[in-house]
């Protein structure tokens, strides 16, 4: 098997060079360093996305416990709650929000262009274990942020429990421009 994954040991097999091209896809090498690059990264920012939507889906269930905890029902006296039990409520919203945006933009980011002009100005394989990089200081922002939203309860968010969310947010946002900045640079 290794011999037939290894193209610069020629064979003279007319059967092993053919089913080398098969594998290549006829020029495209699926187990060359540079696809096995892209491949890992797209892979870290679709795990990073999930655990960022996780989080979302858990700061949802404690927004659901937050109501049910300190929102009284509604009253002719007071058909709206009280605005100190709202604060905290929109700013959770606003943080899930961001959160969202932030999760999107990870699970959207670009990755270099394959095509042979990129190939000449810039050293792509260079270029993808820097974005990988990137991406794992994402993974470890975002499983900071997941711990940190599962450890919360519904009194935690009267606290300053969402300005933590919120700068763990901001240093995901801020990893995520450096990782844009990287890719309008030529290398």
């Amino acid at each position: 098997m290794r011999t037939l994954l290894d193209a610069r040991d020629p064979s003279g097999d007319p059967v092993v060079e053919g089913v080398r091209l098969l594998m290549s896809a006829f020029g495209y090498d699926f187990y060359d360093a540079r696809n096995v690059a892209r491949a890992n990264d797209q892979l870290v920012r679709a795990k990073v996305a999930g655990i960022l939507a996780d989080a979302g889906r858990a700061l949802a269930r404690l927004e659901f416990a937050y109501r049910e905890e300190f929102c009284p029902p509604p009253s002719r006296a007071q058909p709206f709650p009280p605005a100190d039990v709202m604060k905290p409520l929109k700013a959770l919203e606003r943080t899930m929000r961001r959160l969202a945006d932030v999760e999107t933009a990870i699970r959207t980011a670009e990755t270099p262009a394959t095509d042979m002009i990129w190939f000449r100005v810039r050293s792509e394989r260079w270029m993808l274990e820097k974005l990988l990089a990137c991406d794992v200081g994402l993974a470890v922002t975002a499983t900071e942020l997941a711990e940190r939203v599962a450890k919360l309860d519904p009194a935690a968010l009267r606290g300053t429990a969402l300005d933590e969310l919120s700068a763990a947010i901001e240093s995901l946002d801020r990893t995520l421009d450096g990782r844009r900045k990287l890719l309008t640079v030529p290398t």
